[in-house]
């Protein structure tokens, strides 16, 4: 007899045909009889455990064994066939059959067996009894009695009478609820809850499997379900999915946030059990130099009332907005100017990319308030006094500079922080009276620092009150622009130059008065 996969296989043999045939390898032998002993016509159905269907085997009634041996097979006594047969259904179906586990269905009553390879069995019943087996390798049944029919449901209880999703029945996925009508000879049965499950978007965990409102197991599985009609429910928690995270100018949602006591970084992401609460703390922080300090909390974008713990009832993103402020970092300002130059400052880049300029700020140590004298762009790291001269004098002014950043994505400056610099002295004609006076042999221009980057400072000598031009042009006399036309008094005087708009390269600054005229060459690095 052949090897054979459980395979559930309905086969209808009808007895129609009388004929006489050689023995087989698979053999079967009905004895269906009443009380008395004698033959009666009855069904015989066939049911391959594996398929999970039922076949029509056999229609007819029994012989008494001793004449015939057969009612619904061959003649096991007689391998040449030519014993007194009954009526036969058409045997070639049964050549498909191969070894596997069968259960065999007369009336309400069903035997379940494993049938093996060369297995000539015999099948006895009498109505009201139930099924036997022999023959000569007669094997344990698995189970038998009577072929109730069952009626089951599954299903998923996700809360708040919300059911649906999925299931596994027999390792076979079934949407939820199943509800299957099972005759006992299909036994044993499992079922198996699915975990996690996405139900409207919220995560469900599977808690348990209840019977009515009794707990059967917390396990997923259910094995061998008993045979009864019952209603099984998987029980789930719900889960929210939650975001917390920052909001910071300029750092979108980096930074940190802690969490049940726990400091995380931004954003971070779990799960809340309905109908718990969660903590949250925004604090203070500051990232390149950048300090954000809490402002009020957003919920899925929108502005709440609500405050930490939060008890959410969906999934949910909580956001802390923070405002944003530039401080202090390493600076360094610093002047090298010779003496008796105009003081140039030098600073070191503010970290943040934020930072988009400078406000320029002098004040003289414990005298006066502070002066702004102008601004630069990022990546301009110098500035030259429009008013001051370096000096080594300690009689004269202490100076003092604020490089002040501007953070453009939240419109802040940096609180005033004063670095004291040098010592300097006035030499604008309205603050340097004796200029006015000093003897010159000729006029002159001159411009510090040079080279420079972007901004260098010009400075002129008059001999006398006279109309002053200044112009600039580039290195193939391309003019670039006019600095100065005006009457100017007798001295020395000063103006900047911005050289940011324009490529590297050698630039002449022309001084032309009355009746004298000054070139100096300017190299302008980027």
């Amino acid at each position: 007899m052949k090897n054979f996969r459980f395979v559930f296989l309905f086969i209808i043999i009808f007895f129609t045909t009388t004929f006489s045939i050689n023995a087989m390898l698979f053999e079967f032998l009905f004895h269906v009889k009443n009380s008395l002993g004698e033959a009666i016509i009855r069904t015989v159905y066939l049911y391959k455990v594996i398929d999970n269907q039922l076949s029509l085997y056999a229609y007819g009634d029994t012989k008494d064994f001793l004449e015939n041996g057969w009612n619904g097979g061959c003649d096991i006594e007689d391998s040449s066939g030519t014993a007194n047969w009954p009526t036969l259904a058409i045997w070639q179906p049964l050549m498909g059959f191969e070894a596997g586990e069968y259960v065999v269905i007369i009336d309400d009553r069903y035997i379940r067996l494993y049938i093996g390879l060369n297995v000539d069995l015999h099948f006895y019943y009498t109505p009201g009894s139930n099924i036997t087996v022999g023959g000569n390798r007669p094997h344990i049944p698995r189970h038998y009695g009577i072929n109730n029919n069952y009626n089951l449901s599954f299903r998923n209880d996700f809360g708040e009478g919300l059911g649906g999703g999925q299931l596994y029945f027999d390792d076979v996925l079934y949407n939820s609820p199943f509800t299957p009508t099972l005759a006992a000879c299909t036994w044993p049965h499992n079922v198996l809850a699915i975990t996690p499950q996405e139900i409207n978007y919220i995560t469900r965990k599977f808690i348990k499997w209840e019977k009515g409102d009794v707990l059967q197991t917390t396990s997923l599985e259910i094995e061998n379900i008993p045979q009864e009609s019952a209603q099984y429910d998987a029980n789930f928690d719900t889960y929210y999915d939650i975001t917390v995270q920052n909001q910071l100018p300029g750092y979108s949602n980096q930074g940190q946030i802690i969490v049940g006591g726990v400091t995380q970084n931004s954003p971070y992401y779990f799960e809340v059990l309905r109908p718990y609460s969660f903590n949250t703390s925004p604090f203070t922080q500051t990232i390149d130099c950048i300090t954000f300090t809490f402002v009020n909390w957003l919920k899925n974008g929108q502005g709440t009332s609500e405050t930490p713990p939060f008890t959410p009832i969906d999934n949910t993103t909580y956001t802390a907005v923070y405002n944003a402020l530039p401080v202090d970092w390493n600076r360094n300002i610093t002047c090298n100017s010779p003496i008796d130059e105009p003081i140039v400052i030098t600073w070191n880049e503010h970290p943040s990319s934020g930072v988009t300029y400078y406000q320029i700020y002098r004040k003289i140590k414990n005298v006066g308030n502070e002066v702004y004298l102008g601004n630069v762009n990022r990546g301009v790291m110098s500035f030259t006094d429009p008013d001051y001269l370096r000096s080594n004098q300690s009689g004269d002014p202490l100076l003092q500079y604020d490089v002040r950043p501007y953070y453009s994505p939240s419109n802040t400056f940096a609180y005033p922080s004063f670095s004291t610099v040098t010592y300097g002295t006035l030499y604008k004609k309205n603050e340097l009276s004796n200029n006015l006076n000093k003897s010159f042999t000729e006029i002159s221009i001159s411009n510090y620092p040079n080279p420079f980057n972007p901004i260098t400072n010009l400075i002129y000598t008059l001999l006398k009150y006279s109309m002053v031009n200044i112009k600039i042009y580039s290195s193939i006399g391309e003019f670039i622009i006019e600095l100065v036309n005006e009457s100017k008094d007798k001295g020395i005087h000063n103006i900047q130059f911005d050289g940011s708009k324009l490529p590297s390269g050698v630039y002449y600054a022309i001084l032309r008065t009355n009746d004298s005229e000054k070139v100096t060459k300017m190299i302008l690095t980027k």
